[in-house]
């Protein structure tokens, strides 16, 4: 059912914010790349001749406030471009135009010649 509006499910128990929260957390707590990354980034920036937990809280901030930001620009153009999911003409071109995105970089790998 290509181009289909996507059903709304008013009957959904509603999930308190604490819950999402608190799954939003484990979930990036235990991400095994979130853990990597952490420990490939941070390192370059501790100075280990000056104190070390002062580092750590100013790293840990400035990643907290980095990811607030990041996090809500996400979220307000979901909100603003919610109405392409339930629109079944934007819905339609939506699919048409990632389509044509996928086919034409699907042509340019068959094309393209590898470097040596």
């Amino acid at each position: 059912m290509a181009g289909a509006a996507l059903p709304v499910d008013g009957g959904a128990a509603t999930v308190a914010r604490r819950g999402l929260f608190l799954q939003g957390l484990l979930v990036n707590l235990t991400n095994p790349k979130a853990v990597i990354f952490i420990g490939a980034l941070v390192p370059q920036f501790i100075n280990p001749t000056n104190p070390l937990l002062s580092q750590y809280v100013t790293i840990a901030i400035t990643l907290c406030l980095t990811d607030l930001v990041v996090m809500s620009c996400y979220a307000l153009t979901a909100a603003r471009l919610g109405r392409w999911l339930h629109d079944p003409k934007l819905l339609r071109l939506q699919n048409r135009a990632f389509g044509a995105l996928f086919v034409s970089a699907g042509a340019a790998l068959a094309v393209s010649s590898p470097t040596s």
